[in-house]
């Protein structure tokens, strides 16, 4: 009979139980420079997907057809999306037991890719969104707790709820000829359960931008301004201890909102504004959507990104008529010159 070795506490091997190599490379992922959410992430699907499934084999006993497997039962149990990370985390993993000479190699790389389908972008049409700010600002509770406001502001610049949640009066500058606000960081929940601003946007540094206020929003913003603590540090969307305010609670709040003003047939969490003014910015003046640089510059992502996630799809191709002129014939070309 064979007896599983023990290897010491630095030590991997093929017979290193994989519960020790994801607590070392949870490690690893904890030292690194990910955000805190993604590594919020990661830990979850350590915790909740792999330990359980495959914690108590060995390194060595973890074929490609164990870890496929794996990845499809987490697929049909949880989510294609929640697949896709596990086998992220397990890639991760197995470059860290190849490294040690536990693995020949990542045979994670060997797996089967796990596609998941993209869902249509939604984005509130021009009468919705006037439907939507309309109602809201005449429902007392939304207007008490600051979620018209809320509404408003996400409308205004395209923000995640989070670098809203993030925002403090020193961001805003609504008394300047071109006023701004600038979008630096996001509220996230850490390990014990406490929220933090991250000193960046989901997307990275690179995601910090200074954005310019359309003339209504300022007057809402000023008016907010005027019945709040407005210190530089005071928050512009607080909770109601005045303390940050939790993502989650502001989205659960907002669609209880919508269902008061009998707004229950578009999609009511708050990323759908971020997609409208995505759709929005990307319209160009012949209704085409060309303009996707002017919506990735305003949402900090790429243009890919934008095209793929935020901006509702047209189906309308641009007025390029004139550039159809070459494929005419002479007489067609100048049909005012054709004599009888």
């Amino acid at each position: 009979m064979n007896r599983r070795v023990t290897p010491s506490k630095s030590e991997i091997t093929a017979d290193t139980l994989v519960d020790r190599l994801i607590e070392q490379w949870k490690a690893k992922v904890e030292k690194s420079k990910l955000a805190a959410n993604t590594k919020r992430r990661y830990t979850e699907i350590l915790e909740l997907h792999l330990a359980p499934r495959i914690g108590k084999l060995t390194i060595g006993e973890c074929t490609t057809q164990t870890l496929e497997a794996t990845l499809e039962d987490i697929s049909d149990e949880v989510g294609k999306p929640t697949a896709k990370l596990a086998k992220t985390c397990l890639s991760g993993m197995w470059t860290l037991a190849s490294r040690y000479g536990a693995s020949a190699g990542n045979i994670v790389k060997l797996l089967a890719a796990i596609k998941v389908e993209d869902k249509p972008v939604v984005a509130w049409s021009l009468d919705e969104v006037h439907s939507i700010r309309a109602g809201l600002h005449t429902d007392k509770r939304a207007l008490a707790n600051g979620i018209a406001d809320l509404v408003d502001f996400l409308l205004a610049t395209g923000c995640r709820i989070g670098e809203a949640m993030a925002l403090r009066w020193k961001h805003f500058d609504l008394d300047s000829p071109k006023p701004t606000v600038l979008a630096e960081g996001t509220v996230i929940r850490v390990k014990d359960g406490g929220l933090i601003v991250q000193p960046h946007p989901k997307g990275g540094p690179n995601g910090k931008r200074r954005l310019l206020l359309p003339d209504w929003a300022v007057a809402r913003l000023i008016a907010r301004r005027d019945l709040l603590p407005h210190q530089p540090e005071d928050l512009v969307f607080p909770s109601a201890l005045g303390t940050l305010r939790d993502p989650r609670n502001a989205r659960k709040q907002m669609k209880r909102a919508l269902d008061r003003i009998g707004v229950t047939d578009v999609p009511q969490n708050p990323h759908t504004a971020r997609k409208t003014v995505g759709t929005t910015l990307s319209e160009d003046a012949d209704g085409g959507q060309s303009d996707i640089g002017v919506a990735a510059a305003q949402l900090g992502n790429t243009e890919e990104v934008t095209r793929r996630h935020y901006v509702q799809r047209t189906h309308r191709g641009p007025d390029a008529r004139n550039r159809f002129d070459a494929f005419a014939l002479p007489e067609e070309r100048n049909p005012t010159a054709q004599t009888d």
